[in-house]
């Protein structure tokens, strides 16, 4: 039966951010490959918009941290699993942080139901890969412009678009099964104003 309804697609899967345009409906949000500096604390972080491959570069700029590392998954949004801070038990060596992403690569890149952490052993480091497809870089900005330029991401003002959308997708939900399921985590509760 005709509803006289138009149905307009939703974003691919993988499109962990959208935004609307009339007459497509949900079309997947790049960011311009830029970044920018804001005020954080007593000094300064980067923000850093990625136009692809936000995982690798966000493992380049983690080589810039002082190793060992501590890794948090933030599970915000949940489809199958507790929502929390499932901060990983020891900590990784930078071959240990790349192997332990690669099976998730996908997921982590493709759906904006969590976000990622990893800060150095001495806390003098911090990076989190966000909902957004956003990183956020604290500490040795030197080091992490350093990557940046030789990444071709330049630096430059840009904002998230309004409204936009974020996707989680069922495709994922073994992924996410996995990721919670097959380490080990001491989880604490989601801290509001921060990790939703």
């Amino acid at each position: 039966m005709e509803t006289g309804i138009e149905q307009l697609p939703s974003a691919p899967v993988g499109a962990k951010l959208a935004h609307h345009e009339d007459g497509v409906g949900q079309v997947p949000h790049r960011h311009p490959n830029l970044w920018k500096r804001e005020p954080a604390g007593s000094g300064e972080r980067l923000v850093i918009g990625p136009s692809s491959g936000c995982l690798d570069l966000f493992l380049q700029l983690c080589a810039c941290a002082q190793p060992p590392y501590g890794l948090l998954y933030v599970l915000s949004v949940p489809r199958d699993s507790e929502p929390g801070r499932y901060q990983l038990e020891g900590l990784l060596e930078l071959e240990e942080l790349k192997q332990f992403v690669q099976p998730y690569r996908e997921f982590l890149e493709g759906d904006a139901r969590h976000h990622l952490w990893v800060s150095s052993h001495d806390r003098s480091a911090t990076l989190v890969y966000d909902k957004h497809d956003l990183i956020y870089a604290y500490g040795p900005l030197d080091c992490y412009l350093g990557v940046l330029e030789r990444n071709g991401v330049a630096e430059g003002e840009f904002e998230l678009p309004f409204p936009h959308y974020h996707n989680y997708f069922p495709e994922f939900d073994e992924q996410e099964r996995a990721i919670v399921g097959g380490n080990a985590w001491t989880r604490t509760p989601i801290v509001p104003g921060v990790d939703d």
